[in-house]
């Protein structure tokens, strides 16, 4: 029994020394990784000072004893001094679409009833297609056509007035009264002959010059083949 204690003791003591073995140790690292520490910021601190610019204190020389460089020579020689404006460029405006243009949207509509085929026009007293025909079926049909006539006529006229420049007005309208004339004194013309071929006669002129004036408003006024590239008809 004696003994064992005396073994537990010598190892309790060993222990303890091993013990302030690592706490030395442990100081020692310590104070050297301080030491360490201290030794790089003092490093660092002369880096520092041995990059940082030196301030010579020589006098300068004044700006009249410094010989020119060569930027002074550049901009002193005939540099001419440009002045630089800023202007307020409004957007370029937007040209407004053309009266043949404006017009050229009616074609397809204009020409569809334009090309109907009848004989009655605008102007052609509303009694010869009652002297022309007896039928009152066939009647009925160039009555309708007449009216349709009349309608896009008058479409027409309005278009024209609001559209049209004044020049341009004036040439259709001189135009429409030459050729309204020249219509009236044919039929007249055909008229004193008598006969019962008056009738045909009559219907097919019209019909012709109809169709003949209608091709000319068209290429003349609308400009469909220029700007639509075919008569759509």
């Amino acid at each position: 029994m004696h003994q064992w204690k005396t073994i537990a003791l010598l190892a309790l003591g060993t222990s303890c020394i091993m013990l302030g073995f690592v706490i030395f140790a442990f100081f020692t690292l310590d104070r050297k990784l301080t030491q360490k520490d201290t030794e790089i910021a003092q490093l660092t601190r002369e880096i520092a000072m041995l990059q940082a610019p030196t301030i010579e204190e020589t006098p300068q020389a004044s700006a009249a004893e410094q010989p020119p460089t060569l930027e002074d020579e550049v901009t002193t020689i005939d540099a001419p001094k440009t002045v630089t404006t800023v202007e307020n460029v409004a957007p370029a405006p937007v040209a407004a679409p053309s009266y043949k243009e404006q017009l050229a949207q009616y074609a397809p509509h204009l020409t569809q009833i334009y090309f109907v085929e009848t004989y009655a026009f605008d102007g052609v007293s509303y009694h010869l297609l009652h002297e022309m025909y007896n039928n009152a079926e066939v009647r009925g049909i160039y009555e309708e056509a007449h009216s349709r006539i009349q309608y896009i006529f008058n479409e027409m006229n309005d278009v024209l007035q609001s559209v049209l420049p004044p020049q341009q007005l004036a040439q259709f309208d001189e135009e429409q009264r030459v050729w309204q004339q020249m219509i009236d004194a044919r039929v007249a013309e055909l008229r004193s002959h008598g006969g019962s071929a008056v009738g045909g006669n009559v219907a097919t002129y019209l019909y012709d010059e109809t169709m003949l004036r209608c091709k000319d408003i068209l290429h003349n006024y609308f400009d469909v083949v220029e700007i639509t590239g075919t008569l759509p008809y």
